[in-house]
């Protein structure tokens, strides 16, 4: 069953992201900080959901002096609610099912992000298997730095198969995606869906 703000983001058979993050908790002080070019979530062709993150881009310093730790979990699992009660709608519907990818845009990262932010994001991933079990995809690298592309392309072979399902590498930069909001849209979005396919393929 989709809650309202699910069903009113659908109206008109696209995506309307507005009625889902007004009703995300604690959203009047995240959305100050994660904006459109900070996340966005994507559907492939065959109605995988993926969203992508560039924390770089992220104050997550000032971020975490507005919100706790769990608050910032919080906004995180729901936005997984979200998406998973968005997978099973279309995995009852198609007979194919949907999974949740998450891809980490690598863009301009020169240090990692607060720990606390860091603690929220990988917490509330883990905590996501358990609660929304079934849809859970992998997680997806992209715009490495050069020479972490170099080395995955070496040690990935390496990796036990597992890893590998569980983990992906994009092997070129995405150089078109200069902000993440416009992979909503077209011809970008043509763009970014059959490089996350060909990634998935690989």
């Amino acid at each position: 069953m989709l809650e309202p703000h699910s069903v009113q983001a659908q109206e008109g058979g696209g995506w309307n992201n507005e009625p889902v993050l007004a009703a995300a908790p604690h959203a009047d002080k995240v959305s100050k900080y994660i904006t459109p070019s900070q996340m966005v979530v994507v559907s492939t062709k065959v109605g995988d959901l993926v969203t992508c993150i560039r924390a770089s881009t992220i104050d997550s310093e000032a971020l975490m002096k507005e919100v706790s730790e769990e608050e910032m979990t919080e906004f995180f699992i729901y936005a997984r609610e979200v998406n998973s009660a968005i997978a099973e709608l279309r995995t009852r519907s198609t007979g194919h099912v949907s999974r949740l990818i998450s891809a980490n845009d690598l863009t301009g990262v020169s240090k990692f992000p607060d720990q606390a932010f860091q603690n929220a994001l990988t917490g509330s991933a883990k905590k996501a298997v358990t609660l929304y079990p079934g849809y859970s995809g992998p997680t997806v690298l992209l715009n490495l730095p050069w020479l972490a592309r170099m080395l995955v392309s070496i040690l990935t072979p390496l990796f036990p198969g597992a890893v590998r399902e569980k983990i992906k590498f994009a092997r070129g930069p995405m150089s078109y995606m200069k902000d993440l909001k416009d992979i909503v849209k077209e011809p970008l979005r043509s763009n970014f869906v059959d490089d996350i396919q060909a990634v998935m393929n690989a």
